[in-house]
């Protein structure tokens, strides 16, 4: 029989809602807005805007896979990080790259340290046509194993910015910009060698 009017109340619980489903909503705003949402937030924003509930451990699971999928697997990242090296001196032996790994002990897994990279193009643009002059920054890297970014600037004839070296390094002390420094000077020489 039909019964047009309902009277029983809307079911929130939706076992279909799955924690694939769920990054995939949440990939969009991840993407959108970089800000780390708390289980409650997502809970909550499930059920504003779909009319559905999940569970806290759903949630969790859905923020994991979306955290993956926009941020990437680190991991993983920092596994092919000597290829990378290896590929850039491959294609161009001016490249400057260096991995510095610590490892107390022989019976320690090797842990990175830092990244240092120059790479040709920069290297010969600054020698030759940019003005004697760098600037130095850094900043936080907001990521799973978190760093610092420390970069060299160069000017151009036109005056634009020209990034020329980089590195990665953990903490930001003045041993780190020292050797930092030190290998920039290496690469692309002092002041009175590009006269």
């Amino acid at each position: 029989t039909l019964q047009p009017k309902h009277t029983c109340g809307r079911a929130f619980n939706n076992k279909r809602a799955k924690s694939t489903w769920i990054a995939k909503v949440l990939i969009k705003k991840m993407k959108a807005t970089y800000v780390d949402m708390s289980i409650k937030d997502i809970t909550d924003d499930i059920r504003a805007n779909y009319s559905t509930g999940i569970t806290s451990s759903r949630a969790w699971r859905a923020k994991k896979l979306a955290k993956q999928v926009v941020d990437g697997d680190f991991v993983q990242q920092y596994s092919q990080l000597w290829s990378y090296v290896v590929e850039l001196k491959d294609r161009s032996p001016i490249n400057s790259c260096l991995i510095r790994v610590e490892r107390p002990s022989i019976e320690v897994i090797p842990r990175f340290g830092s990244f240092y990279m120059c790479l040709e193009g920069p290297k010969t643009t600054f020698k030759k046509a940019c003005k004697p002059l760098i600037g130095v920054d850094g900043c936080h890297l907001k990521s799973k194993f978190g760093g610092q970014l420390l970069i060299v600037i160069g000017r151009d004839p036109n005056d634009q910015y020209m990034p020329i070296a980089f590195v990665v390094i953990e903490i930001e002390t003045k041993e780190t910009w020292r050797w930092f420094l030190n290998l920039l000077f290496e690469d692309i020489g002092s002041v009175e060698t590009n006269k």
